[in-house]
């Protein structure tokens, strides 16, 4: 079943400690190249059904959970014998 991040999660998160997986998706924070030069934080969901990414600068709690749920629940990501949200150490 699939449980929506705490704000202890978020935080480690945002600190690089942790990365979720559920199912077939994983949620973690990476350095990615900005359009603008130099490198922006950002939350990285990957998946059999592809890969979205949000800024970190630019997404609360809120919004990182609407689009995890969305996301990890895809039925490409999150088939009948989906494992349970979890945290493993980055």
């Amino acid at each position: 079943m699939f449980q929506p991040l705490s704000t202890a999660d978020f935080a480690a998160l945002g600190d690089g400690s942790a990365v979720f997986h559920h199912g077939h998706a994983s949620l973690m924070v990476q350095a990615v190249s900005s359009p603008h030069g130099g490198f922006e934080a950002r939350f990285v969901m990957r998946g059999r059904s592809g890969v979205h990414s949000l800024l970190c600068a630019a997404t609360d709690l809120a919004r990182l959970n609407a689009h995890w749920a969305a996301f990890a629940t895809h039925p490409k990501n999150a088939p009948q014998d989906a494992v349970p949200n979890t945290s493993v150490p980055a």
